[in-house]
This record gives C-alpha cells, structure tokens and sequence, in this order.
C-alpha cells in the first residue's frame, strides 16, 4: 500500500528560510474574489482562507502537482479501507497549542457535519481514531482519491476558541475582517515556517481597471487576475508581471432542462461552431490555449481526453439534420420555435464579458440568436438554474486531480442540482472513486469523459493563463497552477 511522508517531494512550504529575521514590512494585495467568512466550513471560505496563508490541511499539492504532506506528517494506505495519518511533532494552533490526532479527528468531524456535500470526498459513514499524533480514517468503501482528498480546502484544520471564534494553524492569522471589503493579516511567529512579511492586507477590487490604477498609484504591491491587454501598461509602470498555466478553464454551462438545449444537437452544434482559438487570440491575446478537454492539459492532470472540437460546417449540418430550418432572417427555427437564447455571465471574472460578446457573433453564423445577460450572483444561479446557459470559471483541480470537474458540473452536485444528469456517467463515477487501481481508475475516467463528450451539457472555452502583477519590490512569489495557494510565507517586500 502507498505511503506519502514529509520527505517524499520537494516542498518550500514547510521549510524556514536560512536567512529568517523575524517578518517585516506590509504587503497590500488587490484581489477580484474574497472570503466569505472566517470559518472555513461556511460556504467556500476555506478555499480563500487557505489562499491567504491563514488556514492549512493535512495534505497539499505542490506548484509541480506533486501531493506532499502538510501538517501530516506522512499518509499511509494500510488496506482498501484505512487510511494511517501521521501528525507533525511541531505544528501548532495560534494560540499554541499543538495539533494532535485528537485536535485534527475533532476538526474533521466538524468539517464533513458542517459540509454535507463532503460526503463524495469523505463518504458518510467513515470513522476516525485517535492515538497521540497517528489519526486512523476508516472509510465504508474504498476511496481511491482520499489522500488528495485530504488537500481539500474543505477539510483545513481548526478548532474552535472559547469565544466561537475559529482557530487555525496557518503562517498568518486574521487580525481584521471586513465582508466583501478587506481582510488584515499577521505573522503567526510560532509557525513552524516563518513569515517574511509582518502584515498583508488584502483589498476587494472587483474592477480590473481598478486594480490596475491602485497598482499604478503605489496603494497596493501585487495584483491577481490581470488582463492580458493590461501587460503594456504594468510594464510601463514597472511592475514584475508572473504569467503562468494554472488550473482555471472558462466554460459554457447549459441548462439541459430548458429549450433549446433539452435537444442534443443544438448543445453539439454550439460546441463546433465555436472557434476557440479566435477567443484566445481575441480576448485572451494569446495568453492562455483553447480548451477541448474538461480540464487545462498543461498543468500536469492525466489521463484527460478531447473531446470537443471546432468544425462550422458540420455545425450546420448536425443543425440541418434536427430539423433546424434557416429562416429569411437567418435565425434557425423549429416546430414555430426561434433558435434563440439568453447566455449569461458574471464581471467578476474581466474576461467572461468579452469571451461572451464573440461567442454571440460566431454563433449567429449558424443561424443562433443570442442574447447576452449580466448575472449577478453566480453561484446562486447555478444552485437553482436560473439560466437558459452561461459562462462558468472555475478552478477544475485544486486536489491535484479531476475528480472536482467531473463531481461539481457532470454529477449531482451544488452546482449542478437536477441539471445535466446521465445514470452511466453516475455509474462509472461511483466505480471511479472507489477504486484504487490507477489502470482501472485511468479506463473509468476515459470512458466518462467519452460519455460526456457526447452529451455536452458543457462547452469547454478556453483555459486563461494567470497573470500576476507585483510591485518592483515585492520578492519570492513562487507562482502556483492552483489558486487556493497563493501567499506563500516566504513571498516578502522591500
């Protein structure tokens, strides 16, 4: 059986500077997404929680997609049905207490009742045991990805104080928190891997632009999320710019439920007549590749396959074939019904509007009319399916595999709830998970990825790169595929 220890891969994260002085100065940070609260087991919170350095689990991935221990110390799988979990001698709580086996089962515990939807990740019914710093998992079923599924921001260790408040392990710890406004750091100094920077202030600037004019005005040292067309303007200013592959892809979500897109064909026909290319050269400037499979394939993921493609001709002609007729107007009909829909998206992601607008026009070459809708609250709408189809962007892997992509848009899920459902796909997930044989688990996933392919209830867009833009001082950003690692303790200023 496998055993994943502390020394097994390269990772900076858990190791001190040679040169540590004790953390100084201030880094201000603008970002287009936040935490929703200080509790990581409220919503998505622990995934920014984790981002920000405040929160950690007990596994991680690293920038070369290598699972590694964190406050584990090693893993080992003793049988299909458990799971050994060895806790590092030297991590501790802020408040100082050390994390042992009894801390992490009890901060488990919490997580899985707190976050029914876990339950694909950590199976309902699996047991934990504590002995010292040796946690004992037993799962009621295999669970081929539990190890990876241990780096899940979902399962960040925690306890809770006195006050209520929530406690973490992390190299910085919350010292101010506004909702959707801002959010103070400080160096935790009993972190086992000192802090260089003092205090990081993180600021919400939904607007790109204005991220770029607080760049430009010296009130923030690093951007996240830049655009491509900004580059020339970052340079001008002086700042470092980080580009890199990482594991976000922009896709179009259909609402299989709603006509038109309960008829296959339409779903086929958008998905060849969109020229991917043309959205990376268009909105992208090329900073980014097309996306025919259900995740980036340049991030080191395995086993995915295209299965999409750009081909206008025979986008007509799947059309032509359902009966869509061109009408004198050049809209399709059929039955007395207009080929037409409403494709919505969401400005927190700058890219998403554009990607949009070209969307419409290579989709009305085919006889497709679209109407383009701001959607303001995303998530929501993905919960309830209040949308006809929309532009989705998403982090595909943050465990270091595709079990997110294909659990969150092509199985039930809370943001795919009675949308697109397919009883085979269902099937041959199950039997993926539970598996721990990598051939298997590599003919599973082919076969899943074949079966959605040819339903697309998704369109795959485009895979952007990141782009990261830090002031002249700013020093040691280490750039990661993975957006729920992005303040690293050693990233300093001055």
């Amino acid at each position: 059986m496998a055993t994943l220890t502390a020394c097994s891969a390269s990772d900076a994260s858990n190791e001190a500077p040679d040169d540590a002085t004790g953390p100084e100065g201030t880094l201000t940070i603008g970002e287009n997404t936040f935490p929703t609260a200080l509790d990581a087991d409220v919503g998505f919170a622990g995934y920014t929680l984790m981002a920000y350095g405040i929160a950690e689990s007990l596994m991680r991935v690293t920038p070369d997609n290598e699972l590694v221990p964190w406050v584990a110390e090693s893993v080992e799988q003793v049988d299909p049905l458990t799971l050994e979990v060895t806790i590092r001698d030297d991590v501790t709580f802020w408040d100082g207490e050390k994390v042992d086996a009894t801390a992490v089962q009890r901060s488990l515990e919490r997580s899985v009742t707190e976050q029914p939807g876990t339950d694909t990740l950590i199976p309902a019914g699996t047991t934990f045991a504590a002995d010292g710093q040796v946690l004992t998992i037993t799962t009621p079923e295999p669970v081929g990805s539990l190890s990876n599924n241990l780096a899940s921001f979902n399962f960040t260790i925690k306890k809770v104080a006195d006050d209520g408040s929530l406690v973490y392990t992390g190299p910085y710890r919350y010292a101010e928190f506004v909702e959707q406004t801002s959010i103070v750091l400080e160096a935790y100094e009993g972190h086992r891997t000192p802090a260089a920077v003092a205090t990081i202030e993180v600021q919400m600037i939904p607007d790109v632009s204005a991220r770029l004019l607080a760049l430009q005005a010296g009130d923030i040292d690093m951007a996240y999320a830049m655009l491509p067309s900004l580059k020339p303007q970052l340079e001008a200013a002086g700042m470092q710019i980080h580009e890199y592959p990482f594991g976000r892809q922009n896709d179009l979500v259909f609402n299989v439920n709603r006509p038109p897109f309960d008829d296959v064909a339409v779903r086929q026909a958008i998905s060849l007549a969109i020229d991917r290319e043309a959205l990376v050269d268009g909105v992208l400037a090329g900073s980014g590749t097309p996306a025919y499979a259900l995740a980036p394939e340049d991030i080191g993921l395995t086993g995915l396959v295209a299965t999409q493609e750009f081909d206008l001709a025979e986008a007509g002609e799947v059309l032509d074939a359902a009966g869509w007729v061109e009408g004198a107007d050049g809209i399709r009909t059929k039955d007395g019904d207009r080929l037409a829909f409403a494709l919505g998206y969401y400005t927190s992601r700058a890219e998403l509007e554009p990607l949009a607008t070209i969307i419409r026009d290579q989709l009305t070459e085919i006889g497709i009319e679209v109407k383009l809708e701001s959607i303001a609250d995303i998530n929501t709408a993905m919960a309830e399916n209040e949308f006809d189809a929309t532009l989705y962007s998403y982090n595909v892997a943050p465990f270091g595999e595709i079990d997110r992509a294909i659990g969150q848009l092509y199985t039930p899920s809370s943001t795919n709830n009675e949308r697109y459902s397919n009883d085979e796909v269902n099937a041959l997930f199950e039997q993926y998970r539970t598996s721990l044989d990598e051939a298997e688990r590599e003919d599973l996933l082919r076969q899943i990825q074949e079966l959605i392919g040819a339903d697309v209830p998704v369109v795959y867009l485009v895979n952007p790169n990141q782009i990261v833009a830090t002031a002249p001082d700013v020093t040691d950003f280490t750039p990661h595929f993975l957006e729920n690692y992005k303040i690293d303790p050693a990233l300093g200023i001055g």
